[in-house]
């Protein structure tokens, strides 16, 4: 069974920097901002998530993606961890397949910034893979029931083998119909990206990514399946380094974890 992390964002570009790794690998750093549908589907959501595009399509891209212009974006997520200040750290990052520009007028809405996101985006994250832990339920001091749990995924380039892990949160009655799972079950994730930020109690800027999931179902993997190998360029073998986050959603103060 082969493990998936896929991405699909629509919303405005509303930044694009074009830039290359001490190799000389391009790479377009692109801020893709818009609303769109929370993880349950019960209100509507800001998102700025951050897509990179890698090498040559990067450089086709740069003068194109304009600030303001519609774009679907398709794509996956890659997790990346590194040591600083003897401390372990991590990111996901969004790797673009596809940038596909909108035809026609699409209605936005500014921010404070003045930053145009798209109405009626879509930010949405496919997971296939397996639980790190069980799924752990809890409810918030309003009575509202959450689920947490993480999902490992498995990937192959040539002869290497690289591990994602993301964390899924689950609320309302999804939440209480996926408490059962249990460590090393695969899942199938539907859910929302949500980036949120804080400061910790040493006074540090943190950074984290979550996905609120829209649907959740458990799977069984076929005797004798076996990995399929992955063969798409990553961003990793070409030293491509992460940017530094700079997203200003907090929106998930109200969790009891």
């Amino acid at each position: 069974m082969r493990n998936i992390a896929n991405v699909t964002l629509i919303g405005s570009a509303i930044k694009s920097t074009l830039r290359h790794t001490t190799k000389g690998f391009p790479v377009l750093d692109v801020t893709v901002a818009g609303n769109a549908p929370s993880g349950d589907g019960e209100k509507t959501k800001a998102f700025y998530q951050q897509v990179q595009v890698l090498g040559k399509y990067a450089e086709t891209l740069a003068p194109i993606l304009t600030n303001g212009v519609a774009v679907a974006v398709f794509g996956q997520l890659s997790f990346q961890s590194w040591e600083k200040d003897g401390k372990r750290q991590s990111a996901i990052r969004i790797t673009a397949d596809s940038f596909v520009l909108l035809e026609g007028q699409h209605e936005t809405i500014a921010d404070a910034k003045g930053q145009e996101r798209l109405m009626n985006g879509s930010n949405r994250a496919t997971i296939l893979g397996n639980l790190t832990r069980d799924a752990e339920l809890r409810y918030t001091p309003n009575g509202n029931a959450v689920t947490r749990f993480s999902v490992a995924v498995n990937r192959r380039s040539g002869e290497r083998e690289e591990v994602g892990y993301y964390d899924i949160v689950a609320w309302g009655e999804l939440a209480e119909q996926s408490a059962q799972l249990k460590k090393g079950m695969p899942v199938l994730v539907e859910a929302a990206i949500t980036n949120d930020n804080w400061t910790d109690r040493e006074g540090n800027r943190r950074f984290a990514t979550r996905f609120d999931a829209a649907s959740i179902q458990a799977l069984r993997r076929p005797a004798g399946a076996e990995r399929d190998e992955d063969t798409t360029e990553t961003a990793k073998t070409q030293n491509v380094p992460v940017p530094e986050p700079s997203f200003d959603d907090l929106s998930g103060a109200d969790l009891p974890f």
